[in-house]
């Protein structure tokens, strides 16, 4: 079989859209969080399980990398070589290339958007529903509450449990 010649990248496709805020860490652990979470965190730990081959789970891996880094493939191949998926072919020479470039182009060139911080991190609740995953969800207007469990000169700023900050009106 005669592979065809690796095209140059475009520059659209080499340049983020607009980078992601995040450290590699914060970032990772979102992406756990979110619903593709579980698959997530079972490539990121190396696990190719309901994949027919492991370069099958790298461009599946790629795809969602390509997602969470907005496309940047300088930050999809660090991240893919601190995942479980990392390999000795991901540098073996390919068509003028590597396999893992040629994998992060093609996964780059197949996702229709990246992260967007401003439309993905709306407050979000763990539901059992979700297999513990987390979920976003919009707060109760405060005219929802009938009566009020504390003085009403004090307002409530946080609505996470585990982050209730109170401030005196």
């Amino acid at each position: 079989m005669v592979r065809p010649r690796a095209q140059t990248p475009t520059p659209q496709t080499q340049t983020p859209i607009a980078p992601v805020e995040l450290d590699d860490l914060a970032l990772i652990e979102r992406a756990k969080r979110s619903k593709n979470g579980v698959a997530f965190t079972a490539l990121w730990a190396g696990d190719t399980t309901g994949y027919k081959s492991r370069s099958e789970a790298d461009i599946a891996f790629c795809n969602m990398l390509a997602f969470w880094t907005n496309k940047d493939a300088a930050r999809m191949d660090s991240l893919f070589r601190q995942s479980g998926l990392m390999r000795e072919k991901w540098d073996r020479p390919q068509s003028g290339s590597t396999y893992g470039a040629l994998t992060i182009q093609n996964a780059i060139s197949t996702t229709r958007e990246g992260y967007d911080s401003q439309i993905h991190s709306k407050p979000e609740r763990v539901s059992a529903e979700t297999n513990g995953t987390f979920e976003p969800f919009e707060p109760l207007p405060l005219r929802a509450f009938s009566s009020w469990p504390f003085p009403p000169d004090i307002i409530m700023i946080s609505h996470r449990a585990h982050d209730i900050n109170w401030q005196t009106a």
